[in-house]
């Protein structure tokens, strides 16, 4: 009876301790160890982690080499970074099962992908070109914009995706003008990134939003500048005159004005950004002007919810060679068919008048 309760005993001791031992070893994992490439070669200093946590990461030594402990029994995904060049980074992510200390092999990096300084940059649009990956298990390149330098994945703006590693071209278009903007590409695989390129920036030159607004352009068949339009009775007071100019070949001239004549032309509102600031620069020369005299700038919508006048000239006033006028003003946030800029004189008597180089631009 005793013999019997000894060997039970003993039994139950190696059962107890065989589960004690299995503990252990459940609870403190595994080793996951290898090796990173990056070129053909060892790549040193690179961040190796065992599903993106932070208690299971290491960094390659000299010879390319890392060593993770405590790897719980499963699948996992491990991920290899390594930060390159003006803020490059190349990644790969692999599956990995542990059922024990796991030897992942070589693991070789794609080379990183560069983004060149934009192209053709317009008031509206520029090019992006970039680099092609190498990696044979590329999925996509993802290009990001954004407003400022803290470009990445979650701050940034998707506008493009495509689908062919050769495809390294983007024409982005619909841009304000005036204004800086930041790009990013990053390359995917199924697992997810496999690097991301530098970032780079580009400042769209400031639109002019009139067009013509110097005259040069005149319609061959009445002689009168292109794009502009006048009052049936303006005509007979607004001329092209070649001989009296700011710069370039022509003016307009007003003359004998009785009353308030416009003449105008229509903008698109997609031209003019709400909220935003804007400068109106124009030149005018004039003869003497009698107390009844007067001049506007004026902006408004077609529908006359929105407008301002930029009075330069009211009364008398002594006659004044070239001189450049300035009207700044922020573009309303309302809805219009049509912008409509201009200007007016009402001139009275044998006077005359001339203006010249109107533009309107978006300030920064």
């Amino acid at each position: 009876m005793k013999i019997l309760q000894i060997i039970t005993a003993f039994f139950l001791f190696l059962t107890i301790n065989d589960c004690t031992e299995n503990s252990i070893i459940s609870s403190n994992g595994y080793r996951v160890y290898g090796t990173i490439f990056f070129g053909g070669k060892v790549a040193p200093n690179t961040s190796v982690s065992i599903d993106k946590s932070s208690n299971l990461i290491s960094v390659t030594d000299s010879l390319g080499y890392f060593e993770i402990n405590n790897v719980s029994n499963g699948n996992h995904e491990l991920t290899a970074s390594k930060s390159l060049e003006n803020g490059q980074f190349t990644e790969r992510t692999i599956a990995l099962t542990v059922n024990g200390d796991t030897e992942t092999g070589s693991l070789q990096l794609p080379k990183g992908v560069q983004l060149y300084d934009p192209q053709n940059v317009t008031s509206n649009s520029l090019q992006l070109i970039w680099s092609a990956t190498d990696a044979t298990d590329f999925r996509e390149y993802k290009i990001y914009s954004h407003n400022s330098s803290g470009l990445d994945e979650t701050t940034g703006l998707l506008i493009h995706v495509s689908t062919a590693f050769d495809d390294t071209v983007f024409n982005v278009s619909g841009l304000n003008p005036f204004t800086e903007y930041f790009f990013r590409v990053y390359v995917m695989n199924d697992f997810g990134r496999l690097g991301g390129s530098n970032i780079v920036s580009a400042t769209t030159e400031n639109m002019q939003v009139l067009n013509n607004g110097n005259f040069e352009l005149l319609n061959s068949l009445t002689g009168y500048p292109l794009f502009w339009n006048a009052q049936t009775t303006t005509l007979g007071y607004y001329f092209v005159d070649s001989t009296i100019v700011q710069d370039g070949n022509y003016s307009i001239r007003i003359e004998n004005s009785p009353g308030v004549n416009y003449y105008y032309q229509l903008v698109n509102p997609a031209n003019i950004i709400s909220n935003e600031t804007y400068r109106l620069t124009y030149w005018i020369k004039h003869d003497s002007l009698g107390s009844e005299s007067e001049f506007a700038i004026f902006l408004n919508t077609v529908e006359f919810t929105w407008q301002v006048q930029a009075n330069t000239i009211h009364g008398a006033k002594p006659a004044s060679d070239w001189t450049e006028y300035q009207y700044e003003f922020t573009a309303p946030n309302v809805t219009t068919s049509n912008y409509s800029v201009g200007f007016y004189f009402y001139l009275g008597g044998d006077r005359k008048a001339w203006l010249d180089n109107i533009s309107l631009e978006k300030m920064n």
